[in-house]
This record gives structure tokens, C-alpha cells and sequence, in this order.
């Protein structure tokens, strides 16, 4: 409805929200004093930062503590206060922060995340939760303003705050299929686990504050000799055969071996040039860099941009042959997938 001459109309962003999620905190005790928590929430994450960085807390809404820790296998839970005051958040990777809608009043928190390299996250718990009411929800920011907004009845629902026009590039599906790929030539009995490890490092890259390129090759063929101008390792690191030996012995120094990898494989993905990984899921080289030759910037394909673009645009003309996909996430969070067309069929 049109607005009279001289009269002020402002429209809200906050009240457009709040009709939006309404339906996912229908079942809570207090859904009006939620539906603001929830709202606020949406967007103090949506830009949460620490002194110049970038953070990615994960938070979830309950009735019930015992409940919500049981659905995410999380523990160590630390009450923090009371009330709808701005609580401090935590770093998802470690911890989560929680609100509890009681009887009485709002209670928050923070919980120990499950750390294991070979366990879903808490919000990825979250999203395989199939309840008949919608009685625990959950925020995860993904990557640069890019809001996902989970239940545990099934609804869902992701929020793009960050003004492109670009529906294509959600971040936790797109990841999945940077695992499928990465994975595709490990052993059947493996492979599920590899998914959940590679799936831990695609969300550390997610949340990084640097661009990042993967290239993964194609197990059949040796390391292409555009990489060569980089670090190649002696022997490849078998994630894989790591995985089956942790599964087999249970023992601790087999786990923190995942642990030291998963690591390993953020401080590698976080360094200028290219980190190579195989399609069985093993680390191979990184700090690689390939030439970009003067007839592929004189194409019509050539990619206006920085040299990690351009990079991510040569090493694309190399899918379905010795690389069967590649990850590339720019410092300010734009993320693309490039993958071979049949490699998973």
C-alpha cells in the first residue's frame, strides 16, 4: 500500500523475519518472547565478529536441556546466565551456545561440541533429526552471511543476508559434494566414515577467514604436472588406512593421529597455492601453484579477478580427465564447486 505525501514509512527487515519463522517455534512455551530471541539471533550472527574476525557460532533454542544435549551427543554443559540479555557466543568448531525456554525463564549456556573427526557436527545431528514436534532449533552461520535455520522436525530454512543474487552456492550441500567426489574411489566399508572427516574439513574451510583452493585428482592418474611447482609429499597420507586403524584399535593414539590430520589438512587449505588430496581421500601435495599461460588469459573463458580465481578457472579445464573436482572459497566467503560430470555415477 502506497504511503501518503510526507508520511514516514519504514520497513522492516526484523518484522518480515519474524512473520518467516514463526512456524518453527510454535511449540515452545513462550513463541513471543522466542520469536524476538530468535529473530536477534538471526541477525547478530548474521555479522558476528571479534575484533576484526569473522566468527561462526552455532546456537540452538530448546525446552528441554537433556534433550537437546541427547539429539547433538554433546556434554560438559556450562550455564552462563538468565534472561533475554545478549549472552557471549562461542566458536562452533569447540562450542555451542543453548537457550532454554523453562517454565520460569530463559536460561543460556554453552556445551562441549563432539570433537571426534569421525562424528557428525551438532547441527549436522540436528539436521538428520526427524521429531514429530518442532521443539529444538538451531542457527548455524555458514559461510559470509549465509544463514541456515534448523529444526529437529525436519524444517528448515536458509536466509542469504548477503545482498547477491546467487541461490546456487549453498554452502552445506555443496560441501557434501565435495566429499562425494573426494571419496569416491575409497573402499565401500570406509567410505561413509572418510565423508564424515572431509565433511569436518570442508566446514573448517567454510569458516576460515582466508580463500582456500582444493584440487582433487583422480586416484588412476599420477600427480599432474601442472602441480609440480609445489610441495609434493614423499609418501601420500592415507586418511583412509588412518580411519581403519583407529576403527580396528579404538585407542587414543590412533584418534589423535585424525585429530593431528584434521589439523593438518586447515593449516594446509589456509597457505597461498593449492592443496592437493586424491579421490581414496589422501593427502598428496599443497602450497602448489600452476602457471597460467598467456593463450588461457587471452580466451574468452578468462576470469577477471584474483590469481586463486583464475587459478580455479584453469584447473576446471582439467575435470573428467586427471581431476575429478576442485573447491575453491574466496577470502570474503563466495564458494564454488567444480567436479567432473560422471565421476559419481
Amino acid at each position: 500500500m502506497a504511503t501518503s505525501p510526507g508520511a514516514l514509512h519504514i520497513l522492516s527487515f526484523r518484522s518480515y523475519l519474524q512473520l518467516n519463522i514463526a512456524t518453527f517455534i510454535k511449540s515452545f512455551k513462550d513463541s513471543e518472547t522466542i520469536k524476538d530471541l530468535l529473530s536477534e539471533l538471526i541477525l547478530l550472527i548474521s555479522s558476528y565478529q571479534e575484533e576484526g574476525t569473522k566468527l561462526f557460532p552455532a546456537v540452538f533454542l530448546a525446552q528441554d536441556l537433556k534433550e537437546l544435549m541427547s539429539l547433538t551427543h554433546s556434554k560438559n554443559n556450562v550455564p552462563v546466565g538468565h534472561g533475554a540479555k545478549d549472552p557471549p557466543l562461542a566458536e562452533s568448531r569447540e562450542w555451542a551456545v543453548y537457550f532454554i525456554d523453562s517454565e520460569s525463564q530463559l536460561h543460556y549456556g554453552i556445551f562441549l561440541n563432539d570433537l571426534s573427526p569421525l562424528s557428525p557436527t551438532p547441527f549436522e545431528r540436528l539436521r538428520q533429526a526427524k521429531s514429530k514436534d518442532s521443539n529444538i532449533v538451531g542457527i548455524s552461520k555458514l559461510g559470509g552471511n549465509f544463514i541456515e535455520l534448523r529444526a529437529n522436525n525436519g524444517e528448515f530454512q536458509y536466509l542469504n543476508l548477503m545482498g547477491d543474487s546467487d541461490e546456487s552456492a549453498n554452502p552445506p550441500k555443496l560441501i557434501r559434494n565435495f566429499t562425494k567426489h573426494l571419496t569416491s574411489g575409497a573402499n565401500e566399508e570406509i567410505k561413509s566414515h572418510l565423508e564424515l572427516f572431509y565433511y569436518r574439513v570442508g566446514v573448517n574451510i567454510l569458516h576460515a577467514t582466508h580463500g582456500t583452493l582444493v584440487a582433487v585428482v583422480n586416484k588412476e592418474y599420477p600427480v599432474p604436472e601442472i602441480f609440480h611447482d609445489g610441495i609434493i609429499l614423499d609418501k601420500p597420507i592415507l586418511i583412509s588406512a588412518g580411519i581403519a586403524q583407529f576403527l580396528a584399535s579404538n585407542n587414543i593414539e590412533d584418534f589423535q593421529k585424525l585429530l593431528a590430520w584434521n589439523h593438518l589438512l586447515s593449516m594446509m587449505t589456509g597457505m597461498d597455492g593449492i592443496t592437493v588430496l586424491n579421490t581414496e581421500g589422501s593427502i598428496i601435495a599443497y602450497n602448489c601453484f600452476i602457471k597460467n599461460s598467456l593463450q588461457l588469459q587471452r580466451t574468452k573463458d578468462a576470469v577477471l579477478g584474483g590469481a586463486r580465481k583464475r587459478a580455479f578457472s584453469a584447473l576446471c579445464k582439467y575435470l573428467n580427465h586427471e581431476l575429478a573436482a576442485v573447491l575453491y572459497k574466496s577470502q570474503d566467503g563466495h564458494i564454488e564447486l567444480g567436479a567432473s560430470e560422471d565421476r559419481l555415477s
